[in-house]
C-alpha cells in the first residue's frame, strides 16, 4: 500500500460574527479521506489577535509540523518557524495591504507577507487577479504561485422562487469596509424593499439605515444551514464589493438560483450569470435595482447562465487540484 502523505492544514481560530464562506469552503474541501493524502486539520489555539497570542500560535505550529505544512489565509505569520521546503502558503487577498496605513501597514506587510512569502516553497491563491498582484508587488516568480479557485458546499442547492417585484428581498453578505455597505444603503434610500444583512453592523451604518428609511433585518454568527435559508428567502444577492480576492457569495447565490448584482471587477468569477454595477457609483447601484423592478432584465436567463457558471467550480475538481498539488510538492521534496 502506498504511504499516505501527512499534511498539516493550519486554520485560523474562527472569530465569532465575522467568518463565513472561506471557513466553510475549507471544511467541505477535505470532508472525506483521500487515497494517499492524510489531511490533519490544525486549528490555531488562539484567535489571531495581539502579539502574545500570535507568538504562542507560531510556536504551537512549529511543534505540529508534518511532511507538508499548509498555512491557509490570514495567519501567514505562523510559517516563520516552519520548515521552508515543506511549507505551502495560501494568500486569499491583499486587501489589508491596501486598507492599512503608516506603522500598521509596515508591520502587516513585514510579518504577514514579506517574511511568510520568503519562508515558503509554494504559494496557492484563489484567483488570477491575486496572483498578478503578488507578482507585481513582491516580485515573486510566476511558477511559484498556483491558482486554485474556491468552491461551495452541496448544501447550496437550487430552490425556485418567483421574484417579488413589489417588494424585492435583497441579501447583503459581509459588512467589512470593502463590502461597500455604505454606498449600498444610500442607493436603496426610500425604495420599497426588504434588506437582509449578514454580519455585524457598525453604528454609522445603523444610523444610515434608519436615516434612509430602509426596512432591514440583521443576522450574525450564522451557520451554513442558516445562510442557505437566507439565500432561499431572498430575491437578489447584492454584492457590490470594492475589492475581493474571490467572492464566494456569488457562487452560493447562483447555486440556489438567485439573481446576482455584483461589481464589474468580479466578472471573472460570476461570468455572464450576473448584473454588473460600478461599485463606486451610488446611482448605478440604484438604477440597476430599479431596472429589475421595471422588469427590464431577462432575470430567468441570467439565473440560468449562473447555473452554468458553477461548472467551473465543482468541489470534486477543486479537491483534485489540491491533491495533485500536494503530490507534486511532496515529490519535489523527496527528490531534493
Amino acid at each position: 500500500m502506498k504511504k499516505k502523505i501527512k499534511v498539516s492544514f493550519f486554520l485560523r481560530k474562527p472569530r465569532p460574527n465575522f467568518d463565513f464562506s472561506i471557513e466553510m469552503f475549507y471544511k467541505e474541501l477535505f470532508k472525506s479521506d483521500n487515497q494517499n493524502i492524510q489531511i490533519i486539520k490544525k486549528k490555531l489555539p488562539f484567535e489571531s489577535k495581539g502579539f502574545f497570542k500570535r507568538f504562542y500560535s507560531t510556536l504551537w505550529c512549529f511543534f505540529n509540523q508534518n511532511e507538508i505544512n499548509h498555512v491557509t489565509g490570514d495567519i501567514n505569520y505562523i510559517n516563520i518557524f516552519l520548515k521552508k521546503n515543506k511549507s505551502i502558503l495560501t494568500i486569499l487577498d491583499l486587501y489589508s495591504l491596501k486598507r492599512l496605513n503608516g506603522f500598521k501597514k509596515f508591520v502587516y506587510k513585514f510579518f504577514w507577507l514579506d517574511i511568510p512569502l520568503k519562508r515558503c516553497s509554494k504559494i496557492i491563491t484563489i484567483s488570477q487577479k491575486i496572483k498578478k498582484e503578488i507578482i507585481t508587488i513582491f516580485k515573486i516568480k510566476s511558477n511559484k504561485i498556483e491558482v486554485i479557485p474556491c468552491s461551495i458546499s452541496n448544501i447550496f442547492e437550487p430552490k425556485s422562487k418567483k421574484l417579488n417585484f413589489n417588494e424585492l428581498n435583497i441579501l447583503f453578505v459581509g459588512t467589512g469596509e470593502n463590502k461597500n455597505l455604505e454606498r449600498s444603503i444610500i442607493a436603496l434610500k426610500n425604495l420599497k424593499i426588504k434588506f437582509t444583512i449578514i454580519g455585524e453592523i457598525k453604528t454609522k451604518y445603523l444610523y444610515l439605515l434608519k436615516k434612509n428609511n430602509i426596512n432591514f433585518t440583521n443576522y450574525i454568527n450564522q451557520s451554513q444551514k442558516q445562510i442557505y435559508k437566507h439565500y432561499v428567502d431572498t430575491d437578489i444577492l447584492l454584492f457590490p464589493s470594492e475589492y475581493e480576492g474571490f467572492g464566494l457569495p456569488i457562487l452560493e447565490a447562483q447555486a440556489v438560483g438567485r439573481l446576482v448584482i455584483t461589481s464589474n471587477n468580479l466578472k471573472n468569477i460570476a461570468g455572464k450569470g450576473a448584473i454588473y454595477i460600478n461599485p463606486l457609483s451610488i446611482n448605478d447601484i440604484r438604477n440597476k435595482i430599479n431596472n429589475i423592478k421595471k422588469k427590464k432584465y431577462k432575470v430567468k436567463k441570467i439565473i440560468k447562465v449562473g447555473f452554468k457558471n458553477l461548472e467551473r467550480y465543482k468541489l470534486k475538481n477543486i479537491k483534485h487540484k489540491y491533491i495533485e498539488t500536494y503530490n507534486t510538492f511532496y515529490e519535489n521534496i523527496s527528490n531534493n
